[in-house]
């Protein structure tokens, strides 16, 4: 699809949970968000608020569909979806000649249909869920909670994705695309109670094996380690890390490696929807921007390096996140299209 917004002729307001999600637009925000998409959405809900559970349930049946590459699942897919909306086409030749009683008829089988619909779906989810993984998605400006299947709970943050193994009880592995914060339950393995059942965050750079603890994960160009509590083994080539609380690992893309202390709060506060600045440059805060939220930054004039920034700044609503830099700044921040410019 080469659109790169909604069509605006589609009237969405009268929507269901299954149109919205047999919806090539809708499907494509969810799957491969964009900043023009995202802002189509995020404007439409605001517009529309009481869609949001709505917009919600379909959300969460895109992105419980992740059929990958097994060779019947764009198939089963395509029928799926077919048959959602054939029966809520289906109607009685006889409606239109009794309008009193006809009312009563198509909320029956309009509910008929969603029901036959949604075992449909739940059918196809429980096949597929047994050979293919699972993965979850964020657009720019969300985070989203994730309860994993062993009580371990995972915050991811914008413009990212997790992907879990497809053999999770025996392996508990998950693929990382973006940032996320993971808190860890210590599990033993079903096979041999005497031992633990390790996690594993797989990365582009490097593996991250844990036990139980707390930690953030970000993989953006770089990837960085963050360790809040616990103990965890980074897992790079042939080397082996191990990190205590408080270590921060970073490795570039030609694998240049740094290992240094800090405040692992700095690094995980954006899961509780705000920044601290403390030992951030203003690059940082550039390209968290860039990461979160989708724009450009553009500062006009660069900050005295012996002046050290610091504070609290929300990131629930991105103009008060601009409003808030502006203050710690002391300059003007405001946002002109794709743009941040920092004057």
């Amino acid at each position: 699809m080469n659109e790169k917004h909604p069509r605006p002729q589609m009237n969405y307001e009268n929507y269901s949970v299954e149109d919205f999600a047999s919806d090539q637009d809708f499907v494509h925000w969810v799957k491969k968000p964009q900043p023009q998409n995202s802002l189509f959405w995020k404007k439409w809900l605001k517009e529309h608020p009481h869609k949001r559970l709505v917009i919600e349930e379909a959300r969460s049946l895109v992105q419980s569909i992740e059929f990958g590459a097994h060779p019947d699942a764009q198939r089963i897919s395509q029928n799926v979806w077919e048959r959602i909306k054939a029966s809520n086409r289906q109607r009685p030749a006889h409606e239109s000649a009794r309008p009193v009683r006809t009312f009563s008829l198509r909320r029956v089988q309009r509910m008929t249909g969603a029901i036959a619909a949604m075992l449909l779906v739940a059918t196809v989810l429980s096949y597929m869920f047994w050979r293919q993984p699972v993965t979850y998605q964020t657009s720019f400006g969300e985070t989203r909670h994730i309860d994993l299947p062993d009580g371990s709970v995972v915050v991811l943050n914008a413009n990212s994705a997790l992907t879990l193994s497809d053999t999770w009880k025996q392996n508990r592995e998950v693929w990382l695309e973006g940032e996320a914060f993971f808190s860890i339950q210590r599990r033993t393995n079903p096979a041999d109670p005497s031992q633990r059942l390790k996690f594993t965050v797989h990365t582009n750079m490097l593996d991250v094996k844990v036990l139980g603890t707390e930690f953030t994960v970000s993989e953006r160009g770089k990837t960085t380690v963050v360790l809040n509590t616990g103990a965890i083994e980074l897992s790079l080539d042939d080397k082996k890390i191990a990190m205590k609380p408080g270590d921060l690992v970073e490795v570039s893309a030609k694998k240049e490696l740094k290992h240094h202390t800090v405040n692992p709060k700095v690094y995980s506060a954006w899961k509780d929807h705000e920044w601290i600045l403390d030992g951030l440059s203003l690059e940082q805060i550039a390209v968290r921007i860039k990461d979160t939220y989708g724009l450009t930054v553009v500062v006009k004039n660069k900050p005295r390096e012996d002046i050290e920034i610091t504070g609290e700044v929300p990131t629930e609503n991105l103009e008060t996140l601009l409003q808030a830099l502006s203050t710690v700044f002391d300059r003007r921040v405001m946002r002109q299209g794709d743009e941040v410019l920092i004057e």
